[in-house]
């Protein structure tokens, strides 16, 4: 959900502004949420209220009233137990998804210095034969 994440950015960076927390203290803690029923994007808002001086529901509840219900064309916003939760819309996965498509490589960079690497697995047992598989790496170095 990196795309949404950067999609999101923008809008969090000026109410975050505005309620006077600087640009490194959040941007770490945007991320992929971790349970999907809730959000595609989340941010704890834990480490906050050390700096704020206020609970993590209390700012999350801030931060989802400063942003609206939605960030129109992108997705829904709701706080829950003191994480800011983004969860992508319809409209913007329909966008992303064409853009992808459309794209050909569906979103993975080529790498010309992909190599083949052949792995040898010994299985000691008679009835068994050794295994050998070929795996293609692509490195995104």
């Amino acid at each position: 959900m990196r795309e949404l994440i950067e999609d999101v950015r923008p809008q969090l960076s000026e109410v975050m502004g505005e309620i006077g927390v600087d640009e490194a203290s959040w941007t770490g803690l945007l991320s992929g949420a971790t349970d999907a029923a809730h959000a595609d994007v989340a941010m704890p808002c834990h480490s906050l209220a050390r700096i704020l001086g206020k609970s993590p529901a209390e700012i999350s509840n801030q931060l989802a009233e400063r942003l609206g219900s939605e960030i129109t064309g992108i997705c829904h916003v709701s706080s829950v137990h003191g994480f800011l939760n983004f969860t992508a819309s319809v409209d913007w996965m329909e966008k992303r998804i064409n853009l992808l498509r459309n794209e050909g490589m569906l979103g993975v960079e080529c790498d010309s210095n992909s190599r083949i690497v052949a792995i040898d697995y010994f299985i000691a047992k008679r009835s068994k034969e050794n295994a050998r598989w070929a795996l293609e790496i692509y490195s995104n170095r």
